[in-house]
């Protein structure tokens, strides 16, 4: 009876296919970032250039760039769905502590998603950028905090500084703390085939 237990824990199935493309996606997101950094210039006067000169100028720049951009949306897509199998398999009753890691997970992508935005500087990120900290500033407690945290109400320089370094290195340093904490307790809890009943 144990052996069919312990093969029960640790069945890896279809269901478990979202989880890892996961990792492996904020890896390749990690990476490619890292490259875009080389050449990346956050300042106002030089942003949008430094862009243009990664994706026409630089050898794979164009690529390197397009998989970044939109591996992030890949990635919140995956995070939606490794979060929509979870709550099929009601695995959020077994594994509270579990769900609410992985809904802070998710929250960290959107955040990425959205620093992400303003990086280059372009009209597009800027009112993006603009549209999204007035929907933030209306939390309450919250959106004040977060106005003082990105530098005020205006979109400026201390604006694209803060959300740089939120971008290449306080919200990746969350995810991969938050994740090893996931995916250990994943691992502590077994991982189960679904149980849809």
């Amino acid at each position: 009876a144990s052996d069919v237990y312990k093969r029960q824990r640790w069945a890896f199935g279809w269901h478990h296919l979202p989880g890892l493309l996961l990792l492996l996606g904020f890896g390749i997101q990690a990476f490619t970032g890292a490259l875009l950094a080389f050449y990346y210039r956050p300042t106002v006067e030089r942003a949008f250039e430094s862009v243009n000169l990664i994706r026409y100028r630089v050898f794979l720049g164009e690529v390197i760039h397009s998989v970044h951009h939109w591996g992030a949306y890949v990635l919140t897509g995956l995070a939606v769905l490794h979060g929509l199998g979870i709550l099929i398999q009601r695995d959020y009753l077994r594994l509270r502590g579990q769900w609410l890691v992985g809904t802070g997970l998710l929250a960290l992508l959107v955040l990425s998603d959205v620093t992400g935005h303003l990086l280059p500087w372009s009209q597009t990120g800027l009112w993006t950028t603009v549209r999204a900290l007035e929907e933030i500033r209306r939390l309450p407690g919250l959106g004040a905090l977060f106005s003082f945290l990105v530098g005020g109400i205006d979109v400026t320089q201390d604006t694209l500084t803060r959300f740089y370094f939120l971008h290449v290195s306080a919200l990746p340093g969350l995810f991969v703390l938050l994740a090893f904490t996931h995916v250990h307790a994943s691992f502590r809890s077994g991982l189960r085939r679904p149980s849809l009943g």
